[in-house]
């Protein structure tokens, strides 16, 4: 792990969002709405860019997010409020498999029925599609990680 993300995780509690490859759509406006939407909720966030599924305009960075184009996920999403992601099936293994609250943005093929599943299976929030994500529906979503957390440790106790 590097050093900036180290000292970011040990500096707190933080939102992680990357939608991997998946760059339908205006990459600085879902930005802007997932920021916007994590810090209204009164988080930091860490952002995945991936192949361009995020790109955050200068004046959107401040101290309280850390931008890579890649993160290890299993070192990142075991220390993360929740997981923002597109819901492929990759991310979702390592999210559950971290023990990570996912809430799901479903941008093509299956991933609107895994984020279906997540929901289902008291693993996270209901998805939000790509094109309807806005920072209060994320925001929302934010307040119900906690409501999954207890569920989704009694099915994966040991």
């Amino acid at each position: 792990m590097s050093d900036d993300v180290r000292s970011f995780i040990a500096d707190g509690d933080f939102v992680y969002a990357g939608f991997g490859s998946m760059k339908a759509g205006n990459a600085e406006k879902r930005t802007r709405e997932v920021l916007t939407g994590v810090r209204s909720f009164g988080a930091r966030a860490l952002l995945a860019t991936g192949l361009g599924g995020l790109a955050a305009a200068p004046q959107l960075l401040r101290d309280d997010v850390l931008i890579l184009r890649s993160v290890d996920h299993a070192q990142v999403l075991p220390k993360a409020l929740a997981a923002v992601h597109h819901g492929g099936i990759g991310t979702l293994q390592a999210a559950t498999g971290a023990g990570a609250v996912s809430i799901v943005v479903p941008f093509i093929a299956d991933q609107p029925f895994w984020g279906a599943r997540v929901h289902a299976g008291g693993l996270g929030p209901a998805p939000i599609r790509q094109i309807d994500l806005t920072a209060a529906q994320l925001r929302a979503r934010l307040t119900e990680v906690e409501n999954y957390r207890p569920r989704f440790n009694e099915r994966h106790s040991p």
